[in-house]
């Protein structure tokens, strides 16, 4: 199994782990879905459904990525500011989410010239 990795849309600014981020399980592929949500909608005529539908489903991806180098750094917070982004659990699988980075850019300096990030993807 391959590490995971974040691409643009367009399948430019490919940005592959250097490691695994601490996530449940220290395996992204294990770690799937953290929480999972279907909306269904129900038409209804005289109490008779007419139609049903799926809206929504969420997948939420919680990672933590701790004592990470500056290039890192630089290159997540390049991707952080596209609207949407492709999360590919597993790089050697063709199998991606459209993700969105939801969670605010805000790296903790720590000792040693490294950092720790909170990152918070959602599927929709």
């Amino acid at each position: 199994m391959a590490l995971s990795k974040i691409t643009r849309v367009d399948g430019t600014g490919s940005y592959t782990f250097e490691e695994y981020p601490s996530i449940p399980g220290g395996r992204s592929d294990l770690s799937l879905p953290l929480d999972f949500e279907a909306y269904r909608i129900e038409h209804k005529r005289n109490n008779v459904i007419i139609e049903r539908t799926n809206i929504e489903t969420k997948y939420w991806w919680n990672l933590f990525f701790r004592n990470i180098s500056q290039a890192m750094i630089e290159s997540l917070q390049v991707l952080a500011m596209e609207g949407k982004l492709y999360f590919y659990p597993d790089s050697s699988s063709p199998t991606y989410y459209v993700v969105y980075w939801i969670s605010k850019f805000r790296a903790k300096y720590v000792r040693g010239g490294k950092y720790n990030l909170s990152v918070t993807l959602l599927q929709r």
